[in-house]
């Protein structure tokens, strides 16, 4: 209908007695006439700055967190509007509704401003309890950002991505080892950092067995020390669990308990 239309509908059918069942469609809320209020507000077509408008509008504040992200994810330019926002202006939209489903879809370079920038956000209200960018809080926004982040091909970077909870268990020896620097970035750790890459990996053995001799030896000889180390495999480096490793490290002939 034609905005004078509407307008008249909003302002007058709320007054209509004696209609049957008239009355439980008299509240003009967003539930119930999404488009109609949309036209009214915000034109017959929304564009990127219209559904930012829609987006941070009172209209929507009766919606719970479901209902907010459905109705933004069926709009074309959901999208682009919020990558236009200011940093509190997303800090508010993610208080609306379950922020790492909602961030995880946006394009990566706004994932990395987001990442980098929201938590310094202050004065939004409910934003401090989701203001933590880490695994437990993000887990898909934070792998789409450590994946990017580390994209290039350093040792840094490596070692970075290896000592993130990045990959899950059963993922993470074979994500881990397609990485081209991954033996020096191994190397390069402290004790307690190979540590924390033997409690991911798995398949133990498999992975000590390619490093060079020398981060063999100090591993064996070190990692078993580091606090934590008792209650895992490595506290005993012996031929039964590391046989590639040990034959490595000391050849054919030696059957070498440690």
């Amino acid at each position: 209908m034609p905005i004078d239309v509407i307008k008249r509908c909003m302002q007058n059918l709320p007054n209509v007695k004696n209609v049957e069942g008239i009355k439980d469609y008299m509240k003009f809320t967003y539930k119930l006439y999404p488009k109609t209020l949309e036209k009214l507000h915000f034109g017959e077509k929304l564009t990127v700055e219209s559904t930012k408008r829609l987006m941070l509008s009172d209209l929507l504040k009766d919606l719970d967190k479901g209902e907010y992200r459905h109705a933004l994810i069926k709009k074309k330019y959901y999208k682009e509007a919020f990558s236009s926002m200011t940093y509190e202006e997303m800090a508010y939209v993610l208080t609306r509704l379950r922020p790492d489903y909602f961030l995880s879809e946006m394009p990566v370079d706004v994932i990395r401003r987001c990442v980098e920038n929201l938590p310094t956000v202050k004065n939004v209200e409910g934003f401090n309890s989701i203001n933590k960018f880490d695994f437990k809080n993000y887990p898909l926004t934070m792998r789409i950002y450590m994946l990017d982040k580390t994209k290039e091909e350093t040792v840094e970077n490596t070692k970075e991505l290896m000592l993130s909870e990045t990959f899950t268990h059963s993922e993470y020896y074979e994500a881990v080892c397609e990485r081209k620097h991954f033996k020096e970035a191994f190397a390069s750790m402290t004790y307690e950092e190979m540590l924390e890459v033997l409690k991911k990996v798995g398949e133990i053995d498999e992975f000590l067995s390619q490093m060079s001799k020398s981060v063999i030896k100090r591993c064996v000889e070190n990692v078993p020390k580091v606090k934590g180390a008792e209650n895992l495999v490595v506290a005993t480096f012996d031929n039964f669990y590391y046989p590639k490793t040990l034959k490595k490290l000391y050849g054919d002939s030696t059957m070498k308990f440690i």
